[in-house]
């Protein structure tokens, strides 16, 4: 290969491969919410639902009071109704929760789409790199510096060799970003996966005790000969 020639290749692999046709970076498209305001979302329920326990907490222990006693009244039955309008209320904020975890999920898949595609676009580069500097064999950068014919030749394959150098890196280290990202992505996915089976899972144990509850207040209410209609409109069917 001819010293002209060989310089030549590197201008022409610089200019192509630093071109803006060569290869598309992927872009981010504008979403509806972030994942940070979906976060905040859920945050925002953990608070109401530890909220609606700690009351949960405090009546349990008025209807242990109330159990004391040999006699059912109506306040033992009025109770009941507030332990069970608060078991309704957790479940149906546990519902949201899981609801947003969803939206969370379906962003960070989003996420990890682009992330995927982000470090596919700089490996695709860097393999271009390889490859040139495959098919140039033994011939160093250094070589077809110090091969050149005049100052003003040696400056310019000085700056289009600098160039390449730094680019080089600077695309390793976009690399090394975006698959750490990436893993921190996927990371966060899985989090946020088994988070929601945890609401699911507690979710249905809310169920079986809104039921259990639902029955103790039935049966308190059959010894004052109450009916189910006297508390209708007082908490959930």
């Amino acid at each position: 290969m001819s010293r002209m020639k060989r310089f030549l290749t590197l201008f022409l692999f610089l200019a192509i491969l630093f071109s803006s046709s060569l290869y598309t970076a992927p872009k981010e498209t504008a979403q509806a919410r972030t994942i940070a305001q979906v976060e905040n979302d859920i945050q925002e329920c953990k608070k109401l639902i530890e909220q609606l326990q700690n009351e949960q907490k405090q009546i349990s222990g008025e209807i242990s009071k109330l159990g004391s006693a040999s006699k059912v009244t109506n306040d033992t039955l009025n109770t009941y109704i507030k332990e069970i309008d608060s078991i309704n209320a957790e479940i149906e904020l546990t519902n949201a929760t899981i609801e947003t975890y969803s939206l969370k999920i379906a962003e960070l898949e989003s996420e990890i789409i682009l992330k995927s595609e982000t470090l596919e676009y700089y490996n695709r580069l860097y393999d271009s790199i390889v490859v040139y500097s495959f098919k140039q064999g033994d011939v160093s950068l250094l070589q077809i510096l110090f091969e050149a014919e005049s100052f003003s030749d040696f400056l310019t394959r000085l700056d289009n060799i600098t160039y390449f150098l730094n680019y080089t890196e600077t695309v390793k280290k976009e690399i090394r970003k975006a698959k750490t990202e990436l893993e921190t992505s996927q990371a966060k996915l899985k989090t946020a996966k088994d988070e929601q089976d945890e609401y699911l899972k507690e979710l249905e144990a809310k169920k079986v005790a809104l039921s259990q509850k639902k029955a103790e207040f039935e049966a308190k209410a059959k010894t004052l000969g109450a009916s189910l209609k006297d508390f209708e409109g007082k908490y959930a069917s």
